[in-house]
């Protein structure tokens, strides 16, 4: 009888622990219902043609920057050239770092020459000028802080 009270104990323990693992696994995907959001109005200036796609690589940390662990990525097919104008809805408030991307041939990466300098036009938040290396989050991060906010970043050839 021992044993059997036992396992009972042991597989009502396993279970609870599954519970609770789904139970906060869960809650911790979801923005708190009082997280305050903004509507991010970006402007991009200087695309020099409409070929592929704009990839909007959203960061919120500095972890990763500018290669991984974004907050959200954004793919635009369609846009215009000069100025191409879209809306990044829901970001939350908060320090935030955009590097956007014209995938002008659609490969899903940059593309660069020979020198290893890129071949197709990329932008940072703060219009940070890349000379000899990339930024850092800090030197492209700006505050989200209001229900609806404007951006403009121009692009680099």
């Amino acid at each position: 009888p021992l044993k059997g009270i036992l396992r009972i104990v042991l597989f009502h323990i396993a279970r609870m622990k599954i519970i609770y693992s789904l139970f906060f696994g869960l809650l911790s995907t979801f923005t708190p219902l009082n997280a305050q959001t903004a509507d991010l109005y970006v402007t991009l200036k200087g695309l020099e043609n409409t070929d592929g796609e704009i990839s909007i690589f959203i960061h919120q940390g500095p972890e990763g920057f500018p290669n991984t662990a974004m907050f959200r990525v954004v793919k635009i097919k369609a846009f215009n050239a000069p100025d191409a104008h879209f809306t990044l809805p829901d970001i939350p408030y908060g320090g935030t770092a955009l590097s956007i991307l014209h995938d002008e041939n659609s490969s899903g990466k940059m593309d660069f020459n020979f020198v290893h300098y890129p071949t197709e036009s990329f932008g940072f938040s703060k219009n940070y000028k890349v000379t000899l290396r990339r930024p850092t989050y800090d030197e492209v991060k700006f505050e989200v802080n209001q229900p609806k906010m404007e951006i403009e970043i121009t692009m680099q050839n």
